[in-house]
């Protein structure tokens, strides 16, 4: 990687958190840190659809395109050699496509959550995204503190809570080997919580990103960075 590349990569997370608003998430009353059982774990957002490539707000029901189902059949295999246990996955069309693309290849079944929904943009469905500002609460849509305040609470239910029972990942000594699979807001939300930055590469479609906790401290990387992912378009996350 060339040294202007570096210096590009490097500014990404503090640009993005300025051009797309995202302080409004980092921000926002119910922003705070999770304590999941997990110590580990992956996150793969969904494959490319067509309202990824088109730049528009997004219904649930819309299904993955050619290029998104390529990207999960590409995920699949490599995920096989990230000892995963259990797939938890939003609801919405997009991912979960691509959760059951992933779970064939690992001869599981994804269980769905609802709390991994992506933002809920209202009456904006349908219309160019272009100009994206999380800061502002969309009509008839999620605000701001609602979507942060579900998907933590999804993300703890998924990776499981010290000492409260319920969550799927509740003294389960398997709780590290959980991959869940949703959506660009829910991985803006995930990464303010742990306190981890993301770089440009990690927003794209079907990328597999693995956390883990050393110490207090939580890192994220790509797994298998080095494993050639298919040609991408030009979807870069919300």
């Amino acid at each position: 990687m060339s040294e202007a590349s570096q210096t590009e990569d490097a500014d990404f997370w503090a640009r993005r958190i300025v051009t797309h608003g995202l302080d409004a998430l980092r921000d926002c009353p119910g922003m705070r840190r999770i304590e999941p059982v997990a110590r580990r774990f992956i996150f793969l957002r969904h494959g490319e659809t067509d309202g990824n490539l088109r730049r528009v707000y997004q219904s649930a029901e819309i299904s993955l395109n050619q290029s998104g189902r390529d990207q999960a059949e590409y995920a699949a295999p490599l995920l096989k050699g990230a000892r995963i246990g259990r797939i938890v996955a939003s609801d919405m069309q997009r991912a979960w496509e691509t959760a059951n693309i992933v779970g064939r290849a690992l001869v599981m079944s994804p269980q769905p959550h609802a709390g991994l929904r992506e933002r809920w943009f209202g009456d904006l469905i349908g219309t160019s995204s272009v100009n994206l500002n999380w800061r502002f609460d969309p009509p008839n849509g999620d605000r701001v503190d609602e979507f942060v305040v579900r998907s933590l609470a999804a993300f703890e239910d998924a990776l499981g809570q010290p000492g409260i029972p319920g969550g799927l990942a509740f003294e389960d000594p398997d709780a590290e080997r959980t991959l869940i699979i949703a959506h660009g807001g829910n991985l803006y939300v995930l990464a303010f919580s742990l306190g981890v930055e993301l770089k440009l590469s990690m927003i794209q479609n079907a990328t597999p990103l693995e956390f883990t906790l050393t110490g207090s401290e939580w890192s994220i990387n790509e797994f298998g960075s080095d494993w050639a992912q298919p040609p991408r378009h030009c979807n870069l996350g919300w």
